[in-house]
C-alpha cells in the first residue's frame, strides 16, 4: 500500500500519461523528422545505444540518428568481451560527440541544437527505462569516470530525458555529477516540475537564437 502512495509510483503514472500525450501531439513532427532523415541520410533512422539505467540495468536508448551512419564499436561504449578487453581500454576507445563534429549530418545540425533528436526517448519513458527527469544515462564504460559511491548513487534512480545538470553549462564531469547528486538527494514533484519548466524555457531560448 505504501508504494501506491509513493513519489515513485505517482511519478511513473505521470511519466506514462505525459509521454503518450506528447507523442500524440507531436506525431506530425515525429513523422516529418523521420522522413527527412530517411530521404536525406537514408536508414537507419533511429539510433540505438546501450545505456546504464536504475540498479545498473542495461537498456537501449532511442534517438533520431543525427550522424552519418558508421558501424564502429568505439562509439558503442561497451567492453569487447571477445578480446577480454579491460574497461580502462574500452573507455579510452570510446568516442563521444564533439561540438561541430564532422560526423553530424545536415538534418542533425538542424535538430540537435533544440534536442528534437531526443524525442524517441519518450518510448524509453513508456517502457519504464527512463523518466522525464533524472540524471542523464551513461554508457557502461563511463562507470570508470566516477568514484564508486557516485556511480552507485546516480544509478539508484531512473535516468531522465532532462535533469538538473542539463539546466546549466557544465563543462566538467564533476560539475554535472555534483548537480545530479543534489537532484537525487532532494528529488520531489516540485523539483521535477521546476526542472521541466526550466528545460522548456531553455529550449525556446535556444530556438529563438
Amino acid at each position: 500500500m505504501k508504494y501506491f502512495l509513493s513519489y515513485d509510483f505517482f511519478k511513473r503514472i505521470l511519466d506514462i500519461l505525459f509521454a503518450f500525450l506528447i507523442l500524440f501531439l507531436l506525431l506530425p513532427l515525429l513523422i516529418l523528422i523521420f522522413l527527412l532523415i530517411l530521404v536525406l541520410d537514408q536508414s537507419p533512422v533511429i539510433f540505438r545505444q546501450t545505456r546504464v539505467g536504475k540498479k545498473g540495468r542495461y537498456f537501449q536508448i532511442y534517438k533520431f540518428r543525427t550522424m552519418h551512419y558508421i558501424k564502429d564499436s568505439k562509439f558503442q561504449g561497451l567492453v569487447n568481451e571477445n578480446i577480454k578487453e579491460t574497461i580502462e581500454n574500452a573507455r579510452k576507445r570510446f568516442k563521444t560527440t564533439e561540438f561541430n563534429d564532422n560526423r553530424i549530418s545536415k538534418i542533425g545540425r538542424l535538430i540537435r541544437p533544440i534536442h528534437l533528436d531526443e524525442l524517441p526517448q519518450l518510448i524509453n519513458v513508456i517502457k519504464g527505462n527512463m523518466s522525464f527527469v533524472g540524471p542523464r544515462p551513461d554508457v557502461p564504460v563511463q562507470e570508470i569516470d566516477y568514484e564508486k559511491k557516485d556511480w552507485e548513487m546516480r544509478t539508484s534512480v531512473k535516468p531522465g530525458i532532462t535533469g538538473l545538470a542539463q539546466l546549466y553549462p557544465c563543462k566538467k564531469l564533476g560539475e554535472r555529477n555534483s548537480l545530479d547528486r543534489i537532484y537525487i538527494k532532494r528529488r520531489s514533484f516540485f523539483l521535477d516540475l521546476y526542472i521541466i519548466i526550466r528545460t522548456i524555457f531553455k529550449l525556446f531560448y535556444l530556438k529563438s537564437n
